[in-house]
């Protein structure tokens, strides 16, 4: 089983955090926290074997996932409403993203 990337703070801290601060309609903290995923995922992406192509790929569907994950929050936002569902939901993410990065690695080998 593959966990989210580490390192201090962890990502499914951040990710956690990112529910928090929507529900206390705290923008600039969201923002601040969707960069610091970002940045861990794309050192750890730069930082692989992966091929740059595989790496763009993975970017983007990282990319395409935070579109997602804004939606969600923007709801949180609006109703000041953290479900742990939704926790549970956002959270999940750092694992989804580690696995395929792991895929990648391993096809490329």
């Amino acid at each position: 089983m593959l966990s989210a990337v580490g390192g201090k703070p962890k990502t499914t801290d951040l990710l956690l955090g990112m529910v928090q601060a929507a529900c206390r309609r705290d923008e600039e903290t969201v923002h601040e926290l969707m960069n610091n995923v970002k940045d861990k995922y794309w050192e750890c992406l730069e930082n692989s074997p992966i091929p740059q192509p595989k790496i763009l790929e993975v970017k983007q569907m990282i990319q395409e996932d935070f579109k997602s994950i804004s939606d969600v929050l923007r709801t949180v936002s609006l109703m000041k409403w953290k479900p742990d569902k939704i926790s549970h939901l956002v959270s999940g993410y750092g694992e989804v993203w580690s696995a395929r990065v792991m895929k990648e690695v391993m096809e490329g080998r």
